[in-house]
């Protein structure tokens, strides 16, 4: 993307070698912030070790969608979702891990700690590729996603419904090179995802997956709960009107 948050991406700004440079820069900064914590010495072992366990699992995640688009694949249900409990799920859970780490919760209550993280990425990444249809998404206009050939959850789901036939239609249309797409290649696209009822099942999506999360996390506490309850109400936000 060109802009995020409605904000010059690094790359845009500054080239893709030093965007490159400070996304390596940050994960030592990452390190060096939990040896600056007041957490004991073990304490700040166990949570090295998690951001080693966390961070491979959101790089592969990554690097899976990078193959599905550079080998032109539309995922299957299964696949998208490794992918995002990979690349966002990995992240989330590890937040929730560190919160873990210093409450002195037991390694078993750490570890349902990061299954909920990575249900909680699963859900905040259906609602991201909905939003960029039913709502703002702070990235200059709708349907970037669809413009930049993504293999969101609406383009697996699609997919599963089609024949072959109808598959390398989606998939010709999806992967066609952005500077190739028009307008009308955009549209088309999302009427046939509306056509295949992605958004109506996408939103039943978010619903089951919040279903989920309560029911993990009152495995710990009902702080956590409360707390979990809190996340997919803010993820939600955006899409109340559908919810």
């Amino acid at each position: 993307d060109e802009l995020r948050r409605n904000k010059p991406t690094v790359w845009v700004k500054h080239g893709v070698p030093q965007a490159i440079n400070t996304g390596d820069d940050l994960f030592y900064l990452a390190q060096e912030t939990i040896h600056q914590s007041p957490l004991e010495a073990k304490d700040q072992l166990a949570a090295l070790e998690w951001t080693a366990r966390a961070m491979q699992q959101v790089i592969h995640g990554q690097a899976l969608e990078i193959w599905l688009r550079r080998e032109k694949i539309l995922p299957e249900l299964n696949t998208y979702n490794s992918v995002v409990i990979g690349k966002t799920g990995g992240l989330f859970g590890l937040g929730l891990v560190f919160g873990g780490i210093a409450s002195k919760l037991s390694s078993e209550k750490l570890e349902i700690l990061y299954a909920i993280g990575l249900r909680l990425g699963a859900l905040f990444q259906v609602q991201d590729d909905l939003i960029d249809l039913a709502g703002e998404k702070q990235r200059g206009a709708p349907n970037q996603d669809l413009w930049e050939g993504k293999p969101s959850w609406l383009i697996a789901f699609c997919a599963e419904q089609m024949h072959k036939d109808a598959q390398e239609d989606l998939k010709r249309r999806l992967y066609l090179d952005r500077k190739d797409k028009t307008e009308r290649h955009v549209l088309d696209l999302r009427k046939t995802l509306e056509e295949n009822r992605a958004l109506e099942e996408a939103v039943l999506e978010l619903k089951r997956l919040r279903a989920e999360l309560k029911n993990a996390a009152q495995e710990i506490s009902v702080e956590t709960t409360e707390l979990v309850d809190d996340l997919t109400q803010l993820f939600l936000k955006p899409l109340a009107h559908l919810l």
